[in-house]
């Protein structure tokens, strides 16, 4: 036994070499944590600036494919490349490298990469690694096929894109480098839940990271947990000195809180420091409206426009003001104040949008939906600056027509009621004049004679309510 020790040693000394490369020392590996905790974090200089204190020619292959990710996330893709190319010199075997090796090249618009990518994906599925950059693969192959007028290929690999996706979520702890990636995937494909997962295990690295706090406030609100939500942006605003973006971003927050004291309170003393903010002001309106005080959230935004000294201000709190009443379906409100505010809109599209809106909810489809093309067709001839309104104009002629359709099939629907409703009076022998106002209904009528009729003849054969009566004496 103690002849065999030395060649023991000797073995795992090989075997450590094999698994990390040449020149693996505590020194290296821990280098290698720091990189990886870095690039979980997004600090992708930081992490370079690890990774660059040691000479490249022995290093581990885990130290290049991490230096790799770092430059490509610095727009540095030829050293990212030359990096991985290092990684596979020294584990040509390892998939993981192999596969940001494919990234890359898909990255730089390879075709054939992509079908390598697939292909590596089907080998080494549960790869955590593999998974997270064949989601990239099938995506790409996706847009191909849409493209080439394939639309059930192209869903198959959308679908694929997903399946991958979760996989690499599945097996995120083993890709910690990828975090910022598969939050940022999450947040893409609206998997709100996951993200919060990835967000939650970030902030345990570094608890007091402002950005990663705004971020878990998004990933709340979008949770509708916005309580929860409004208690980070409120220390937020609070350990930053309560400056006016940060009065902004937590106003924002608060109008998706249910309808507390706490949070009218936290309004008003937002309002008091920043009583001339659009922003505080629109956002307190917006958080009125939704706890069931339109009329007073109007009345909140007149006052608003009425002190805010730009122009820029007024319309903004304008736009506001219609909007509400719109969203709360109140038509007549929403008019007068289109017609109150008209001069502050300086865009004439707006107006148009406006008024249309107005339409819709009058259930004036037709004149709802040229007024909404007439946007589409002046938008289009205006250029690239009224795309936005286009897009709206267009989502809601879908939407008015959506609303037409079933507005049409309702009053076929009832149209059919009334048609067997009349068929069924014409069996029971009830003519039209019989329907007359104040009358009672002669179906229900003709019923209840004919019961009353049956009573009287069950009980002049000695039945009431079905049962026979007792033989009294005599």
């Amino acid at each position: 036994m103690a002849d065999l020790w030395p060649v023991q040693v000797a073995m795992l000394g090989v075997l450590a070499l094999t698994m990390t490369g040449c020149g693996s020392d505590e020194t290296l590996v821990q280098k290698v944590d720091d990189a990886r905790k870095h690039l979980q974090l997004s600090e992708n200089e930081e992490a370079l600036g690890v990774l660059n204190a040691e000479d490249d020619s022995d290093v581990p292959a885990e130290y290049h494919y991490l230096k790799s990710i770092t430059l490509y996330r610095l727009g540095r893709t030829e050293a990212a490349g030359s990096a991985i190319a290092r990684s596979i010199e020294v584990a040509p075997d390892n998939a993981k490298y192999k596969g940001m090796e494919l990234l890359l090249r898909l990255m730089a618009r390879e075709k054939e990469a992509m079908d390598q990518l697939l292909q590596l994906n089907e080998k080494y599925a549960a790869v955590g690694a593999v998974a997270f950059f064949a989601t990239y693969g099938f995506h790409a192959k996706a847009n191909l096929l849409e493209k080439a007028e394939k639309p059930k290929a192209a869903e198959y690999h959308t679908t694929r894109s997903r399946q991958t996706l979760d996989t690499a979520m599945t097996l995120r702890d083993e890709i910690a480098e990828f975090h910022p990636d598969l939050f940022r995937l999450a947040m893409m494909q609206k998997r709100y839940e996951p993200a919060r997962e990835i967000l939650d295990g970030l902030l345990k690295l570094d608890p007091e990271s402002p950005s990663l706090m705004m971020e878990k406030v998004k990933v709340l609100s979008l949770l509708k947990e916005g309580d929860e939500a409004a208690v980070i942006a409120k220390n937020l605003y609070e350990a930053d000195g309560k400056q006016e973006d940060l009065a902004e971003f937590f106003a924002a927050v608060l109008s998706q809180t249910s309808g507390q004291k706490e949070h009218d309170v936290q309004f008003k003393e937002l309002l008091r420091k920043f009583a001339r903010n659009p922003q505080v002001n629109s956002k307190y309106a917006v958080y009125l409206a939704r706890t069931a005080r339109l009329a007073i959230a109007e009345r909140h935004l007149e006052e608003a426009i009425a002190k805010q000294p730009s122009s820029e201000g007024k319309e903004a709190l304008a736009f506001v003001a219609v909007t509400l009443p719109l969203e709360g379906k109140a038509a007549d409100m929403a008019e007068e104040r289109l017609r109150q505010y008209r001069p502050l809109l300086r865009d004439p599209l707006l107006v148009e949008y406006f008024e249309a809106r107005i339409l819709f909810l009058r259930k004036q489809y037709r004149e709802s939906i040229t007024r909404m093309l007439k946007i589409v067709e002046i938008a289009r001839k205006q250029g690239p600056d009224s795309r936005v309104m286009a897009t709206e104009a267009l989502v809601w002629i879908r939407k008015i027509l959506a609303d037409k359709l079933i507005a049409q099939q309702m009053q076929k629907v009832m149209e059919a009621t009334k048609g067997r409703q009349e068929k069924l009076e014409e069996s029971f022998g009830i003519k039209p004049e019989d329907k007359a106002p104040g009358k009672k209904d002669p179906v229900v009528e003709k019923n209840r004679r004919k019961n009353a009729e049956s009573q009287h003849r069950l009980k002049s054969a000695g039945i009431e309510n079905g049962k026979a009566k007792a033989c009294q004496p005599g």
